[in-house]
């Protein structure tokens, strides 16, 4: 994605196996998991037997409820001016551009 998208990725989920080897990452991690996808990480088993699918409905929920000052608010925090989502899920953002796959990226607007 980072490749595609020319930006860096403020988690991939599919990047959570090697944590065991960056344990410094641990507290970062676990403060975006919480933050950002409404997810415990001292206890997210099903968070991550779903993080290979990129399709979780619990987390597409949390963000399709979230307000434009919401994310606004989490972006100011975490330094990120974009969210990219997997096909089915619309956030309360204005859409920066979407693929033939329904992947969409969604523009956070700045304050």
């Amino acid at each position: 994605i980072q490749m595609l998208s020319h930006r860096p990725l403020i988690l991939n989920p599919l990047a959570l196996d090697s944590l065991p080897y960056t344990v410094e990452a641990g507290p970062a991690t676990a403060t975006i998991l919480d933050e950002i996808y409404g997810v415990d990480f001292y206890d997210a088993p099903y968070f991550l037997a779903t993080a290979r699918s990129g399709q979780n409905p619990a987390i597409d929920e949390l963000w399709e409820a979230r307000t434009m000052d919401e994310w606004q608010g989490l972006a100011d925090e975490f330094g990120f001016t974009q969210v990219l989502v997997h096909r089915g899920i619309t956030l309360q953002l204005p859409v920066v551009a979407q693929n033939e796959n329904g992947i969409t990226l969604y523009q956070v607007q700045d304050r």
